[in-house]
């Protein structure tokens, strides 16, 4: 910020030096304004020419050269690079961006051994990184969730608010364990917690959907076990609405944010299903 203040402080001294320039009459005055002139102007020139606010202890040249030389690279360049950039000094944000981007161009087993590396890197506190490789390495074992994912889901405070996803997981681990009463238990808090939420749809999808699949009765919820076809009301629907136009604002301000971008697309497609069946059933 300060860097547009010097320059804008910079442009009204040159106007003013032009201003008194222009109505000056005498020879020897305008030739001072112009030698006085010269300083803020020269300034200015050479500060827009080598620089940025944006990167002020770098030449802007030397960063445009930079960034061109960046978008020369393939993929596979710029993800070796990174590592080795890590390797000289780990970063816990950094290691999750790659973990991130190499789970996103479909290379599992190394997505989730720096996903790891960086869950371990926060002292597993980072709730983001920890649900985020929980629920890659479910993903990973085809569902079906291993302990260690678990233990995860287990340490991610309860704030259900936030993460829902990690009372669903533990829940559904009880059900393909066999140990159904314990699995009722994880869902029946799930539900309760989900009621008036804008997540609401989120944890009835999920449930409609792992009930077929691994058959679990769910019964007593009341619910269609037909997947994504839940009783919604308008109110639900306005209100779903709502925590969707935020979290699209949420992606437009911060659209380096993979993951987000990611769970945006992922909430988009359940909202259009569930606007589709609220449609049909209102017919």
């Amino acid at each position: 910020m300060i860097y547009v203040i010097i320059t804008v402080l910079s442009l009204l001294v040159i106007a003013f030096l032009g201003f008194c320039l222009v109505n000056s009459t005498s020879t020897k005055q305008r030739r001072q304004i112009i030698l006085i002139l010269c300083v803020p102007v020269c300034a200015v020139g050479v500060y827009l020419y080598l620089g940025s606010p944006n990167y002020p202890d770098q030449p802007y040249r030397q960063v445009q050269v930079k960034k061109e030389a960046l978008s020369q690279k393939s993929p596979e360049d710029l993800i070796s690079a990174l590592r080795d950039k890590l390797n000289e000094n780990d970063n816990v944000e950094a290691r999750f961006f790659l973990g991130t981007t190499l789970f996103k161009v479909g290379r599992i087993k190394e997505a989730l051994s720096e996903l790891k590396k960086a869950y371990l890197l926060s002292n597993k506190k980072d709730n983001d990184i920890a649900f985020t490789y929980a629920k890659i390495l479910t993903s990973h074992n085809n569902e079906i969730i291993p302990t260690e994912a678990l233990d995860i889901f287990k340490n991610i405070p309860t704030d259900h608010a936030t993460y829902p996803q990690s009372l669903f997981y533990q829940g559904l681990y009880y059900f393909q364990n066999g140990q159904s009463e314990k699995g009722y238990e994880e869902w029946d808090i799930l539900v309760e917690q989900a009621e008036n939420q804008p997540w609401k749809f989120i944890a009835i999808d999920n449930i409609l959907n792992a009930a077929v699949k691994f058959n679990i009765n769910i019964d007593k919820y009341g619910l269609e076990k037909t997947g994504s076809k839940a009783k919604f009301t308008q109110e639900d629907i306005d209100m779903i609405s709502q925590m969707v136009e935020s979290l699209r604002q949420k992606a437009k301000d911060d659209p380096d944010n993979i993951m987000l971008q990611k769970r945006l697309e992922e909430v988009e497609k359940k909202f259009r299903q569930i606007k589709e069946n609220f449609v049909k059933k209102s017919l």
